[in-house]
């Protein structure tokens, strides 16, 4: 009897399912510019995490935005079968979001591509890590950047929790009419939002003008698994009304195996179990999809190798993992706590971690790929093959890196300095509080005398790993010339006159440029 029961309640709920499919027109939001105003620090109103100073000197411009207009809760239309299909359980439900825009100051210089990063909520408000892991490339490029408040526990934030915790003081009045009920409204509010910066005629987009051709969705971390549902269920039903889809490429940073839940209850059921097929891309993709994983991910207790996929499953597809990457590695440790320092006055809670947090450089991997999926869209040129780390089962039964005679990792894509060698780097760590940052530990001053008998010859070494890995598609020019004057000012060689630089150790990895000449 229970069972007929479940079953006419199921029946039920998949009638009320498809009597609400999902809508393959994207209706258009409003925008409502948000001015910056100057004042004493409870009276000046400027946008959460700007970057105004730091742009200036780019020729850049950061603009905010309130994104007004109504979004459908969604849910899958049977979850029992593991499918990705979904359809309205909650129709037209109002929010308020606000997005950064951060664009060339000059019209003609933008090439026509949006980098939209999903701001990531882990930390309970707003972080923007897109774009500090690629800001100079995004920069460099001509493109715009844009951040989406995407989540209740953020709005709320933003809205509310300045007055009632020991933060640096804020014009309450900025973000006072934000608003999202429900985490599942989430995809809506993204559909939208990149429908109104394509739609060039309107006069409130806050691209109006620019013409815009591409956008690329991209989140990092838990970002990382809103992106991938929206791969799944919601990429092919987004369609503007010329014909376009909301979003041209995907990009999964340093996401877990797991992919979000369309409208989860609770926050502890935010992600689909593991071994649910939903948390690969199930779905034939007609856009490129790029997942790049740092060391950290694929062996930890994110577990990323579980969803392992490559050209092989799908040709829209590559799988890039990063050997000795970290995912917040040191200088994103760094970032980290002068953000709060700059926007709460808090101090952050990262740890000292011994051995010291990785400091290969994030950075220069995920500009190189962001780059390159760029690349990929506008010209069809197809980026590297997947790249995937070595892995082993240890004499305890778990599944490791493997590594090389040095101790540094095999396989995965590999910055110059893993090349050339001066210390062991790791995605790991034995410290469980530092996790997250991996570990770096420096060879001894006697490993690097023999390993390196000429500060010459370690140049040369590093000059052609670094023209190695440029050829490859990992290294974008700024990057390969940062690391080989890193390596041209560093004290390494047996026969470098002892004391002559005073250096520091870089947060790129390897050794810094000097501070002074004796």
């Amino acid at each position: 009897m229970l069972n007929i029961y479940k079953r006419l309640l199921l029946g039920g709920i998949l009638s009320v399912l498809a009597a609400l499919p999902v809508s393959a027109q994207v209706n258009l939001p409003s925008a409502q510019f948000i001015p910056t105003t100057d004042g004493s620090a409870e009276t000046r109103s400027v946008p959460f995490l700007t970057q105004a100073t730091y742009l200036a000197d780019w020729d850049y411009i950061e603009e905010e935005y309130l994104i007004v207009g109504k979004a459908n809760v969604y849910d899958y239309v049977d979850d029992a079968s593991s499918s990705p299909l979904v359809a309205v359980v909650q129709p037209d439900v109002p929010y308020v979001t606000r997005m950064i825009v951060r664009r060339p100051a000059k019209q003609h210089k933008f090439r026509g591509t949006v980098y939209f990063d999903i701001l990531n909520a882990t930390r309970g408000y707003d972080s923007d890590i897109v774009w500090y892991y690629s800001r100079e490339m995004i920069m460099d490029e001509g493109a715009v950047y844009v951040g989406l408040t995407s989540k209740p526990t953020t709005v709320k934030f933003l809205r509310d929790e300045f007055g009632k915790l020991p933060y640096l003081p804020r014009n309450a009045s900025r973000y006072a009419t934000l608003a999202m009920t429900y985490d599942g409204q989430i995809w809506d509010m993204l559909s939208q939002a990149a429908a109104l910066l394509k739609a060039d005629g309107r006069a409130d987009n806050p691209l109006a003008g620019f013409n815009v051709r591409r956008i690329i969705l991209a989140g990092y971390s838990q970002s990382a698994g809103y992106v991938k549902t929206y791969v799944n269920s919601f990429h092919e039903n987004a369609v503007l009304v010329d014909g376009r889809t909301a979003f041209d490429g995907y990009f999964e940073g340093a996401g877990s195996f797991a992919s979000k839940v369309p409208n989860p209850p609770d926050s502890q059921h935010e992600f689909n179990p593991g071994g649910d097929p939903r948390n690969k891309t199930v779905l034939p993709a007609p856009a490129p999809v790029m997942r790049f994983q740092t060391e950290t991910e694929v062996t930890s207790f994110f577990n990323s190798r579980a969803t392992r996929q490559t050209e092989a499953d799908s040709p829209w597809l590559r799988t890039y993992e990063m050997a000795g990457g970290a995912h917040v590695d040191a200088r994103q440790k760094e970032i980290e706590a002068q953000q709060d320092l700059d926007e709460l006055g808090v101090i952050s809670p990262w740890p000292d971690c011994t051995p010291e947090a990785s400091n290969l450089s994030v950075e220069y991997v995920h500009s190189a790929l962001l780059s390159r999926l760029d690349d990929w869209i506008k010209s069809g040129r197809k980026p590297p093959s997947s790249r995937l780390l070595s892995l082993i089962e240890n004499d305890r039964g778990r599944v490791v890196v493997k590594t090389d005679a040095t101790g540094n990792p095999v396989g995965g894509v590999r910055l110059p300095q893993l090349d050339v060698p001066t210390g062991v780097w790791s995605g790991a760590s034995p410290v469980i509080w530092c996790i997250l940052n991996g570990s770096y530990v420096p060879f001894s001053e006697a490993e690097l005398d023999e390993r390196y008998p000429y500060h010459a010859r370690y140049v040369q070494q590093t000059f052609a790993a670094v023209v190695k890995a440029r050829r490859e598609g990992f290294l974008l020019p700024r990057h390969g010339w940062s690391i080989y004057v890193e390596a041209f000012f560093a004290d390494i060689g047996a026969r470098k006159a002892k004391g002559r630089w005073k250096h520091r150790r870089s947060s790129h990895g390897g050794q810094g440029a000097p501070d002074a000449v004796e």
